[in-house]
């Protein structure tokens, strides 16, 4: 952590990316680097083998995919379908807010004040994504040929891909 009087930098291994003595971490890898008031998340590698449930991540700004492995981004499309119900619960809560404070808006209004509540943004380069798309076709199919029940269907694969 470094810090000063303004500003401060804090790297906070999600899951994965932590040091080991047998060598770098080579499991699937999740971090959040906050600097300011920017809170930024590295990658949701995932693998086939994972019997956890995909872990609750903390919140963020943005998502920053660093390269096409399953390792960075194996998880994205369990990534994003837990975004997609975060949002939801938000916008579930400012209805209910609105409601209990006696707050009566229109539809337009309503539905105005709840799509200003998204899922955060998905940066990665044009080869990581085209790459990383083949990549968890390749991976679903893989499950799928050894008679595995993949994480995620093939369309939460394209929804998250095309975010």
């Amino acid at each position: 952590v470094l810090s000063n009087t303004k500003t401060m930098l804090r790297v906070t291994p999600v899951y994965g990316s932590r040091w080991s003595s047998l060598g770098p971490a080579d499991a699937p890898t999740c971090t959040l680097v906050e600097y300011a008031d920017c809170r930024v998340l590295l990658n949701v590698g995932w693998w086939s083998s994972a019997t956890d449930e995909f872990p609750q991540l903390p919140p963020h700004d943005c998502l920053i995919l660093t390269d096409s492995t399953l390792q960075s981004m194996g998880g994205l499309p369990l990534y994003y379908q837990q975004m997609q119900n975060v949002a939801q619960e938000q916008r579930q809560a400012q209805r209910v807010h609105n409601k209990e404070r006696g707050i009566l808006l229109t539809e337009e209004e309503e539905a105005a004040q709840t799509a200003q509540i998204q899922i955060p943004q998905i940066y990665a380069t044009f080869p990581i994504v085209k790459m990383g798309q083949m990549t968890l076709y390749d991976h679903h199919a893989n499950l799928c040929s050894d008679g595995a029940r993949p994480p995620f269907t093939l369309s939460q694969m394209d929804d998250a891909v095309a975010a």
